[in-house]
């Protein structure tokens, strides 16, 4: 097998990198998936062992998660 098949099957078989919010340019997270098409947001919240803790002045189902949600349709083989 050449060295431009193998490129060829990383690139098919590899998962898509995660977006980054246009507005915040935070990493989004998964909302919801169907099929091939993923939607992401940016929830503006992080996780730890105390919970769920909300950016300064975000909470959840925002104005900015809304204007944030981009759906994805995954291109690469499921198998």
């Amino acid at each position: 097998m050449s060295n431009i098949d193998k490129q060829a099957l990383r690139e098919r078989y590899s998962p898509k990198p995660v977006p980054e919010c246009h507005i915040c340019g935070e990493e989004m997270t998964i909302q919801r998936i169907s099929a091939s098409r993923i939607t992401y947001g940016c929830t503006g919240a992080t996780y730890d062992d105390k919970g769920c803790h909300y950016a300064e002045g975000r909470s959840i189902a925002d104005d900015h998660y809304e204007q944030s949600r981009v759906t994805v349709v995954d291109v690469s083989d499921p198998d």
